[in-house]
């Protein structure tokens, strides 16, 4: 049961941080004008959403990122991408591509993808430079939310890292969850 769970998990993770990088343009991005191009102060709680979404570049056709998806409780290595086949009007299609579950194309509503982003509670953990498959990044965002899953245990809550760049999105995630189980989910190759 333990094992199904943790794979369903995997494949779900993998769609969401793969639309993390496409989907976050589902609602108006607003950045003041005011807005420093610099990071807001780190340790800053509810960090404005639209500000983290303006790391995203804007969602074209052929867009495509693939990620590796790695957890501490296994040696398997899943490799997920995400790729944009057509956009026309608020109507996006777009192919999943992952080692476990094989080819799934998807036509929706733009409206109908989640960053995974909550609106409220996302703390900036400051700046860092991080290397990932796809390249090594320098003054990446570092941000940092807190969810709940359903279970039956006290402690249910899954914190999730995301390590963001401008102009790309997404470079890294690890959510750590409530049985301590850790998975990472990095870049390893992206086309814009």
């Amino acid at each position: 049961m333990i094992k199904v769970y943790k794979i369903r998990y995997l494949v779900k993770l993998s769609i969401i941080f793969s639309s993390l990088a496409f989907f976050s343009s589902c609602e108006p991005v607003v950045v003041p004008t005011t807005q420093s191009s610099q990071a807001p102060i780190s340790g800053a709680k509810n960090l404005d959403k639209a500000y983290i979404e303006s790391f995203d570049p804007p969602i074209r056709i052929g867009q495509k990122y693939t990620y590796l998806v790695s957890s501490n409780s296994s040696t398997t290595v899943e490799e997920s991408s995400t790729e944009i086949l057509d956009i026309k009007d608020q109507d996006i299609k777009v192919r999943f591509i992952s080692t476990k579950t094989g080819i799934i194309e998807k036509i929706g509503k733009l409206s109908d993808f989640s960053t995974g982003l909550p609106n409220t509670g996302v703390i900036n953990e400051g700046n860092e430079d991080i290397t990932v498959p796809a390249d090594t990044y320098k003054d990446c965002l570092k941000i940092s939310f807190f969810t709940s899953i359903t279970s039956t245990m006290t402690d249910n809550r899954t914190k999730t890292t995301i390590w963001l760049i401008k102009g790309i999105g997404a470079i890294k995630r690890v959510d750590i969850m409530p049985d301590f189980q850790t998975i990472t989910t990095e870049l390893k190759e992206f086309k814009i």
